[in-house]
């Protein structure tokens, strides 16, 4: 009897050590399932975080590529350019973001690795410096607008600071978006122009050996004959055009027609690199090109309002003015031809460099892709340019760097306006029109093509 009873306790102690055991094990091993499942929570709360810290470094540096000047892209062509920040959240995050020059179409990849203690992530943007053939807004101003005045307008106003309408109640006017401090940073190269300024050059054709080219000037008396416009280079009356030309003079009170042939056109845009802010003129075609014929304007010149500019052909024409150009005459165009302006303000003053006054059409109704002012952004001081009473303007007027001023009322803007600085001091209207050809390329700007 007592050996079984020795037996039975003993069996019992062995059932409960069992039990013991398995217990532990089982809460050993849950415990060690939840310091595992914690870890891995706690590991992927920090890998998301580290996600962010990426793609915050990434989109900050894509802010930075739309904003900077692009003369700064040369510096990826050299290879990867680096930057970092420390301590971005918790004090413990950091990111490393490179950008790298991926080929010569225009493609720039962001590269931003984030670290938050012991997790990694990484966010690649692809960004395109790409072509545009409209404006995102009807006008925009990089600067503060204030005072704006206007009767109607339909599409959307921007600016890189506040908008204030005089009186408050015009804002009620905007048909689309009015958007405040929003930044929209574009570029524009201008020609290269001592090149074709010497190319052009047509000294020595003339009895005075200094002029360069043809001048055109008030009729007086009985007029100049044929062969004296010849020997002078001066024309009173109506000049056909046939070839790429300076004029070396153009005075507000020449009334003749000038007649632009551009079949004769042989002058190409040649390409340019993303960082460089002029582009040559050549007769060498670089693949896929269109034709320019070009009128370089020396000094200033008066486009008077009895005088007319007609362009004829299949081509296009590029009115180089060397410094600054009043417009109060008409531009007719027959075939829809493009009229490419560049003010370049060359010598540097302080007049105002382009005035459109008191036209009753400038442009081609319907088609503002026709005519384009590019204002050159290289200058010392901005350009300024006005339009003061003109009933009726179709195209557009692009100047990163310069001040754009509507004065007096009456003006109705089809197209689109992009400056520094944009006054409207008078009660206008706008409608934004984009380009009915979408090839019509205006300006060049940086964005995010697409997340890699």
């Amino acid at each position: 009897m007592n050996v079984k009873i020795r037996g039975e306790k003993g069996s019992t102690f062995a059932y409960i050590l069992v039990v013991m055991v398995v217990s532990f094990l089982l809460v050993a091993g849950l415990i060690q399932i939840t310091t595992s499942e914690n870890n891995q929570v706690r590991y992927q709360t920090n890998e998301m975080k580290a996600y962010y810290i990426a793609r915050a470094g990434a989109e900050s540096v894509a802010m930075e590529l739309e904003r900077m000047d692009n003369a700064y892209y040369q510096y990826f062509y050299s290879g990867q350019q680096i930057t970092q920040a420390n301590n971005m959240l918790d004090g413990v995050g950091d990111t490393v973001v490179s950008v790298e020059r991926v080929d010569e179409d225009g493609f720039y990849r962001i590269i931003s690795t984030g670290t938050y203690q012991e997790a990694q992530a990484t966010v690649k943007i692809m960004m395109e410096y790409r072509e545009r053939s409209n404006l995102d807004f009807g006008v925009y101003a990089k600067e503060t607008m204030d005072d704006v005045s206007i009767k109607d307008f339909d599409g959307d106003l921007g600016s890189g600071g506040d908008i204030e309408f005089k009186p408050a109640g015009d804002e009620d006017g905007v048909t689309g978006t009015v958007t405040r401090n929003t930044a929209n940073n574009i570029t524009i190269a201008v020609p290269e122009i001592s090149d074709i300024y010497d190319a052009l050059d047509q000294s020595g054709t003339f009895i005075d050996p200094s002029q360069a080219g043809i001048k055109l000037v008030k009729q007086t008396g009985g007029g100049l004959t044929p062969a004296e416009m010849m020997m002078f280079g001066e024309y009173d009356i109506d000049v056909d055009i046939r070839e790429s030309m300076i004029i070396s003079r153009w005075d507000d009170d020449y009334t003749g027609s000038i007649a632009v042939n551009t079949d004769f056109a042989k002058y190409y845009m040649q390409p340019y690199e993303d960082h460089e802010d002029t582009f040559e003129l050549s007769t060498s075609n670089p693949g896929g090109a269109e034709k320019w014929l070009i009128l370089y304007l020396e000094g200033e010149a008066n486009f008077g309002k009895d005088a007319t500019l007609d362009i004829y052909g299949n081509h296009n024409v590029m009115v180089i003015v060397e410094d600054g150009i009043e417009i109060s005459g008409t531009i007719n165009v027959h075939n829809d031809n493009r009229i490419w302006f560049y003010i370049m303000d060359i010598p540097e003053d302080n007049q105002v460099d382009l005035t459109i006054v008191k036209n009753t059409l400038i442009g081609v109704a319907g088609h503002p892709e026709l005519l384009t002012f590019y204002l050159n952004p290289l200058t010392s001081r901005p350009i300024v340019a006005e339009i003061d009473s003109n009933p009726d303007f179709y195209g557009f007027i692009i100047g990163p760097e310069a001040i754009v001023n509507l004065k007096n009322g009456a003006t109705t803007v089809y197209g689109g306006i992009y400056a520094k600085e944009v006054n409207i001091e008078a009660s206008s209207s706008f409608h934004q029109l984009n380009p009915s050809d979408p090839n019509v390329i205006l300006y060049k700007e940086m964005g995010i093509a697409y997340w890699e």
